[in-house]
């Protein structure tokens, strides 16, 4: 059979597809790579039936992948969250209200400040309610923040 001219069955074409190309793109495994030669042996151990050496395998390599800077933590180039992150660009009169959220409940104006930031990160990168700007989900975070939330570290100024 001449690979060029003749049809294929779906199996048939299904075996040639992995003899050329033996892992999926996303696996990102260069062939002759110690990641390509790792994700054969985590097949050959699955075709064997040892599961749970394959999974182990195949666990061992991911946490690796996971473990590089930037996996899937880089925002995209026209996400805002990297706006958030500077502190410099919030105007006077929100960090007039933030310091007076942090005089009237008696906590630290650093760390609401902190809060008031992550608020913002927080809508840009997870979402909010319909009809909200950036910044009332900011303040709104400011305003439930208390040093018995689990989500917020913010520290007492009273004592």
């Amino acid at each position: 059979m001449d690979k060029n001219n003749s049809i294929f069955t779906f199996n048939q074409w299904l075996n040639e597809s992995k003899k050329s190309k033996p892992h999926p793109a996303q696996y990102k495994a260069p062939k002759g790579s110690t990641r390509a030669k790792k994700l054969d042996k985590a097949q050959d151990l699955l075709k064997s039936g040892n599961k749970e050496e394959a999974y182990r395998l195949r666990d061992e390599m991911e946490k690796a992948e996971r473990e590089k800077p930037g996996f899937k933590n880089t925002p995209r180039k026209d996400s805002k969250v990297n706006e958030a992150k500077k502190s410099n660009t919030l105007s006077k009169e929100t960090l007039a209200k933030i310091r007076a959220v942090a005089t009237k409940k008696g906590y630290s104006f650093s760390d609401l400040k902190r809060e008031y930031i992550k608020g913002l990160g927080a809508y840009y990168s997870s979402g909010s309610r319909k009809g909200m700007t950036s910044h009332q989900w900011a303040m709104a975070r400011v305003n439930a923040a208390s040093p018995s939330k689990s989500w917020a570290k913010v520290r007492s100024t009273k004592k």
